[in-house]
């Protein structure tokens, strides 16, 4: 299961100047920071952040002497540009410290364009991924139900089938807001939040691509 976690900027990268910055960039051991590319390929590249953070200490030998040693650890992360779209920063198995991250990966955005989480609207994507992609609504989590002016509730739906022609009786032209929502796209799991994470099965990243 791989996790992602995805940003949208009001503009377009551009492929030449985005591998530019991050080669202009690139980790050496005298900086102790810096970007690798794993894969570049037309459409998007695929980077690595590496962050060396190095420790002195003193230890006490058997003998009663102090010694010093270093212990190094090292902040990585993976991430992914692409090229040509809105959603255009997708980062891989995110860090914990998302602002941290984040930051840095900014640094590789041109001045002026702004970067942000991206919100999806649940609603439209299960239109889209149920009439375009084929894929069965398997669960959703949903919140802001009206049962009257002064009562709201939340729910789970889940369905070992497709529980989308329940979702679109009861829910779909109400005023109730999907937080979470699985989909069964050809064999294979894909949940996604309302915040822009997305948990899904396998390796084929760009599977994800087509889900926004």
């Amino acid at each position: 299961m791989i996790k992602v976690k995805v940003f949208h900027t009001d503009e377009h990268l551009l492929r030449d100047l985005a591998l530019s910055k991050v080669n202009s960039k690139s980790y050496n051991d005298n900086d102790g920071f810096g970007f690798f590319i794993q894969d570049d390929f037309s459409h998007y590249c695929k980077v690595q952040y590496v962050e060396k953070n190095t420790i002195e200490r003193q230890i006490e030998t058997p003998l009663g002497d102090l010694s010093t040693i270093q212990e190094v650890t090292y902040y990585k992360f993976f991430f992914i540009l692409r090229y040509g779209c809105n959603n255009s920063i997708i980062f891989l198995n995110p860090p914990r410290n998302m602002k941290y991250a984040s930051d840095i990966v900014r640094s590789l955005i041109p001045e002026g364009c702004h970067v942000s989480q991206l919100k999806l609207d649940l609603k439209n994507t299960i239109e889209n991924i149920k009439h375009i992609r084929k894929g069965k609504l398997k669960s959703a989590t949903l919140s802001n139900i009206l049962y009257d002016t002064q009562t709201h509730a939340k729910t789970k739906l889940n369905s070992i089938d497709d529980l989308y022609d329940f979702y679109s009786v009861n829910f779909m032209k109400t005023i109730a807001k999907v937080d979470s929502a699985i989909f069964d796209i050809d064999g294979k799991l894909y949940e996604l939040t309302e915040s822009g994470r997305v948990n899904f099965q396998g390796e084929d990243i760009e599977s994800v691509f087509d889900i926004f």
